[in-house]
């Protein structure tokens, strides 16, 4: 027989090297995709937190320019005509 039509070979699972390979290989990966999750979660949080700063700081420019305006219209006093 050539090594490439070799029947397969199974163990029994007291003679297998790592007999508990495939559920550390899941645990590990779910870590890892856990891992990816728990990392674009802190992205998308960081992401909105600077677009809520950045519209509260536009809102709070507006408020200052209406100030200003106000401010000013009422130091020119009363408009004679």
């Amino acid at each position: 027989m050539r090594p490439g039509n070799a029947p397969p070979v199974d163990f029994p699972p007291t003679c297998r090297k790592d007999g508990d390979r495939p559920p550390r290989l899941r645990r590990a990966r779910a870590g890892l995709l856990a891992g990816q999750e728990n990392g674009l979660a802190v992205v998308v949080t960081l992401v909105a937190d600077v677009t809520q700063t950045y519209f509260d700081l536009t809102e709070l420019d507006r408020e200052i320019d209406i100030a200003r305006r106000t401010r000013s219209w009422i130091c020119a006093g009363p408009r004679r005509r």
